[in-house]
C-alpha cells in the first residue's frame, strides 16, 4: 500500500487552534532572493519577526536574510565553505538565543561552486544543527511528486525516512513542506515551536 503524501504536513501534529502563538523570530536559509521575499512576507503576515543574525563574518555571504541581499545574490557567493558554515552557526545561535525557529531550503551550495557538481541537499546540515541545538526547524522545498523540480533529488529522504517513520509511529523531529508553501511552513514551525516551549517548561 503506497503511503500518500500530505500536501505540506509531515509530522504527527495537527492544527489544534486558530489562536496565534506569541510572536517569534524566524530565520530563513534560502538561496533565491525571490523566495526569501516570499518567506519574509509569510513570516510577517503570521505576526512573526524575520530573524537577522547579528554575528556575521566579513568577506562571507554576510547574511542569509534580506538585510544584506541584492538581486542576483545567492548562497554560491561565500569565499569558502568555512565562512558559509560560520554564517549557518550564527543563525543557529541567534535562533536559540532568541527562542526562535528556522525554515530552510534543502538544495543549495554552502561554498563557491567551482565546477559543475550537482547542488547538494545542504539543508540536511541545517536540520541536524538545529535539532542538536534544540531549535525548531522546518524544511520548505520543492520536492512534490507532481511537478517538484527537486523531487528526483530528494525522494530518498521522503521514501527512506519520513514514510517509514510515519508508518511506525516514530515522531519526526522536523517539519517537511514539499510544495514551497512558505505560509504552510510558518504555521508548521509554530507547532514545533509550541511543542519545544512546552517541553522546556516541563523540564
Amino acid at each position: 500500500m503506497k503511503c500518500q503524501r500530505d500536501n505540506h504536513l509531515t509530522s504527527s501534529f495537527k492544527t489544534q487552534s486558530s489562536q496565534k502563538e506569541p510572536t517569534m523570530k524566524i530565520y530563513i536559509v534560502e538561496d533565491k532572493y525571490a523566495e526569501i521575499k516570499k518567506a519574509q512576507e509569510a513570516i510577517r503576515a503570521n505576526n512573526h519577526e524575520v530573524g537577522i543574525p547579528k554575528n556575521v563574518l566579513e568577506g562571507s555571504i554576510e547574511s542569509f536574510n534580506d538585510i544584506n541581499w541584492k538581486e542576483g545574490r545567492n548562497l554560491r557567493d561565500p569565499i569558502s565553505a568555512q565562512c558559509a558554515n560560520e554564517e549557518l552557526f550564527a543563525i543557529i545561535r541567534d535562533a536559540k538565543d532568541n527562542g526562535g525557529g528556522i525554515i530552510t531550503d534543502m538544495m543549495f551550495h554552502l561554498a563557491v561552486k567551482l565546477t559543475d557538481e550537482p547542488t547538494p541537499p545542504s539543508g540536511i546540515l541545517v536540520v541536524l544543527q538545529a535539532i542538536s541545538s534544540g531549535v525548531p526547524v522546518v524544511v520548505c522545498t520543492d520536492a512534490s511528486e507532481v511537478g517538484g523540480h527537486h523531487a528526483k533529488a530528494l525522494h530518498w529522504i521522503f521514501d527512506g525516512y519520513i514514510v517509514p517513520a510515519r508508518m511506525n509511529g516514530i515522531e519526526i523531529p522536523f517539519g517537511w513542506v514539499e510544495n514551497k508553501d512558505w505560509d504552510a511552513a510558518v504555521k508548521l514551525l509554530e507547532q514545533f515551536h509550541a511543542k519545544q516551549h512546552k517541553k522546556e517548561v516541563i523540564e
